[in-house]
């Protein structure tokens, strides 16, 4: 009788272990399953064609016939390929497959425009004024903001705080979102990804002016407003072992609001944004590094308009970014898919042309600045379904050279 219950089970505990995934809404209990069966199952027989938890496969028998139902659920639950089998071609059902750690780029903003001075030439006051082109003032939303290098099937979201950010006439604190979604093809070589800006930022219309002689622009009030939709497209070029390398280009689309000035178009919103880019994301154990670089470029210019009848068209400056990442990834548990990786980040942003600027006796310059963002923070993974992020960047460049004082950011994304 002993004999028999021991084998009975030993018979239960092989069920129970190929039948892990009916488990899937009990979190805790599936995980305890898995580490057990994980320690204590890879010296069993398996069904089809798998021999052992490291077996490399190419046969569609274990995923056809009888097992057919319950190699949907593994696919679901161990996010495998099509044809059962995980990225690596481990196929075993018992032991499962490993989870993928995927680190997104928290990364950051560019605010600044160019500078129309003196603005009577302009029909307005006597005062500077400076207009951001690509983005408005919500900011130009860098290739390398809520992004991976490698393509992800995600709908995602980013919530940051700049202080202090260095909108004319004046000063004044942004908070941005971005809303977005990526969809891979290609056997997930490839992905397009969507991403939607706005922000409460300085409004798009300049409004009244200051009572007193002279006339000064009065302080415009923040507002809620969108800012420039763009389009990626991604692939991936090559993988090693530990490497993977991608390129892409975003196009972004002119749909923030027209900068006004006493109720009249002072700049129209037309800039189409051309940004091709280049990435890499290398894995060492639990150690990664990732970058991007980019340089986005103004296609078609904005057309400036005047009271007085001054017309003329500008083109936002061709923009350089370079942005690295470093984290480690200190809890991964490859069997649940759960992950904490604190993390650093670097971002440089360099014009490299002229700034294309109207500029009018008795008005000022804007330099031509570097950017050097420095900022860290901590990301989480849990079941590779939800991942999120928080960061704080902060400017490592003078007063006059930065965006804004410091950021704080939030990531949040859902991979179905």
């Amino acid at each position: 009788m002993s004999a028999f219950r021991q084998h009975l089970h030993m018979g239960a505990a092989l069920l129970l272990a190929c039948g892990l995934v009916n488990l899937v809404q009990a979190e805790d209990a599936t995980e305890e399953i898995i580490q057990s069966s994980y320690s204590s199952s890879c010296d069993i027989d398996y069904p089809g064609c798998c021999d052992s938890c490291t077996d490399y496969c190419d046969c569609e028998t274990l995923w056809g016939g009888r097992m057919g139902r319950l190699s949907e659920r593994l696919q679901r639950w161990f996010r495998d390929g099509d044809d059962g089998c995980c990225g690596d071609g481990c196929c075993d059902p018992c032991c499962g497959c490993p989870f993928d750690f995927i680190p997104m780029m928290h990364g950051n903003s560019d605010f600044r425009g160019s500078l129309f001075g003196d603005l009577p030439a302009v029909g307005a006051p006597t005062g500077e004024l400076s207009l951001t082109q690509y983005g408005g003032t919500v900011g130009r939303v860098k290739v390398s903001q809520s992004n991976s290098a490698i393509p992800i099937d995600r709908v995602f979201f980013s919530a940051d705080y700049y202080d202090n950010v260095q909108l004319s006439p004046s000063d004044m604190d942004v908070e941005q979102m971005l809303f977005g979604i990526e969809k891979t093809f290609w056997d997930g070589q490839a992905s397009i990804m969507v991403r939607v800006p706005f922000a409460a930022t300085r409004a798009a219309d300049f409004g009244d002016l200051e009572t007193g002689p002279p006339p000064t622009i009065r302080v415009p009030d923040s507002d809620s407003e969108i800012g420039s939709i763009d389009i990626t497209a991604k692939i991936l070029l090559a993988e090693t072992d530990n490497t993977s390398y991608s390129a892409g280009l975003l196009v972004g689309l002119p749909t923030n609001a027209h900068s006004k000035l006493l109720g009249s178009r002072v700049q129209n919103s037309d800039s189409v944004q051309i940004t091709p880019f280049v990435a890499f994301l290398h894995e060492r154990d639990r150690l990664f590094f990732q970058g991007f670089c980019s340089v986005a470029f103004d296609a078609n210019g904005s057309h400036l308009r005047g009271g007085n009848g001054t017309t003329a068209r500008v083109r936002a400056q061709q923009m350089l970014d370079l942005d690295l990442q470093a984290g480690y990834w200190s809890v991964r548990d490859e069997l649940t898919g759960f992950g904490i990786a604190p993390f650093a980040e670097f971002h440089y942003t360099t014009p490299i042309s002229t700034l294309d600027s109207i500029l009018v006796p008795g008005g000022g310059t804007q330099a031509t600045w570097d950017e050097y963002v420095a900022g860290g923070g901590i990301q989480f993974l849990r079941n590779t379904n939800v991942r999120g992020a928080l960061a704080v960047n902060l400017p490592l460049s003078h007063e006059l050279g930065r965006s804004a004082d410091y950021q704080v950011g939030l990531r949040f994304e859902y991979t179905p």
